[in-house]
């Protein structure tokens, strides 16, 4: 998934659709349809990231989960 512009800045920032890990058994569900990336932020038990489904096109950027599933960490350099 591209996202230009959408994030502060004209340049492209691109997150494959890795899928994530089950957090029952650890199998890798949806991989070249949905990505999933964690964020920063907690939310109690839970935490923020950053949600999208390729063959939708639906991105849901402030989605919450249980810290047990298998999201992946996208570092991004953040400007001054």
């Amino acid at each position: 998934m591209n996202f230009s512009g959408d994030f502060g800045s004209a340049s492209t920032i691109w997150y494959p659709a890795s899928g994530f890990r089950d957090y029952s058994d650890g199998a890798l569900l949806t991989v070249g349809i949905r990505g999933s990336y964690w964020s920063v932020s907690p939310y109690s038990n839970r935490a923020y990231n950053l949600s999208f489904d390729y063959d939708g096109g639906d991105v849901i950027p402030t989605r919450r989960d249980g810290l047990a599933r298998g999201f992946s960490v996208r570092c991004l350099q953040e400007s001054e």
